[in-house]
C-alpha cells in the first residue's frame, strides 16, 4: 500500500502527496490572525499550484475541541481552512510509533500522546513537520521547520 493511500483529500478533489505536515500551533496562529502565520501560509500556497499541505486528524480534534460553543464563526473558519488541507488518519503503524515516542520522550521532554501521534505521522509520511513547539518533537528522525 502506498503510504499516502487513503488520505482524505481536500474539497477541490486534489490529493497529491503532502510536502509538509502542519502542527496544530501553526493552524491556531493562522486562525487567530497572526500576521506571520498568515504570510507563511500565503507564501507556501503560491510556491506551487497545489501546495500539498497536510495535518494529522489529531490536529482536527485539537482545533475542534478548543472552539467556544458561542462562536459559530470560529467553527466556520476552522472548517474552511481544513477543507484546503489534506487530513491524515492515524494508521496502526503511526499509533505504534507514537506509543514508542511517548515511552521514550515523555519524562525528558513532556511528549504526550497527541504530539507523539503528530510526530509519528510526519515520520510515516517522510515530510517535515511545521511547528513552533520544537520542545515537543525531540525525535531525531523527525524533520522540523519553524516557519516564523
Amino acid at each position: 500500500m502506498n503510504r499516502t493511500e487513503g488520505i482524505m483529500g481536500r474539497s477541490d478533489g486534489r490529493s497529491a502527496e503532502p510536502r509538509y505536515l502542519i502542527d496544530t500551533c501553526i493552524v491556531v496562529d493562522h486562525l487567530r490572525g497572526y500576521v506571520d502565520a498568515y504570510e507563511w501560509f500565503k507564501r507556501i500556497t503560491i510556491q506551487t499550484e497545489t501546495p500539498q499541505l497536510a495535518c494529522s486528524v489529531i490536529t482536527v480534534a485539537e482545533l475542534l475541541s478548543g472552539l467556544s460553543t458561542e462562536a459559530p464563526k470560529s467553527e466556520e473558519a476552522v472548517t474552511k481552512l481544513l477543507s484546503q488541507i489534506d487530513i491524515i488518519p492515524v494508521w496502526r503503524d503511526i499509533a505504534c510509533s507514537a506509543g514508542m515516542y511517548v515511552r521514550k520522550w515523555r519524562a525528558s521532554h513532556g511528549v504526550g500522546p497527541a504530539d507523539a501521534l503528530i510526530a509519528a505521522t510526519a515520520c510515516y509520511l517522510g515530510v517535515p513537520l511545521i511547528t513552533r513547539d520544537l520542545r515537543h518533537y525531540p525525535m531525531p528522525e523527525i524533520k522540523t521547520y519553524v516557519p516564523y
